[in-house]
């Protein structure tokens, strides 16, 4: 068991030096990605554009009236969405 100084110097190591361990991903993140992720000719789960897109903004989300009440815009005409 790692003592208490060997613990703070390999945090102080991680800050200063970087780790080679890869960020995880939180429950609802990876269930999202395995949700919308296809399995490559190796088994591995990936996203292309398509999946990604969907992962990130469902076509049965409203974006447009979202930021339009966000911004209480309704009775003004965008015409960048023309």
């Amino acid at each position: 068991m790692a003592t208490t100084t060997e613990k703070v110097t390999e945090k102080v190591s991680e800050v200063l030096l970087g780790t080679t361990e890869e960020p995880g991903l939180s429950k609802d993140d990876r269930a999202i990605f395995q949700h919308f992720a296809k399995k490559d000719e190796n088994g591995d789960d990936y996203l292309d554009e398509e999946q990604f897109v969907n992962a990130i903004a469902p076509q049965s989300e409203d974006y447009v009236s979202e930021e339009m009440r966000k911004y209480n815009m309704r009775g003004l005409e965008l015409t960048c969405f023309q």
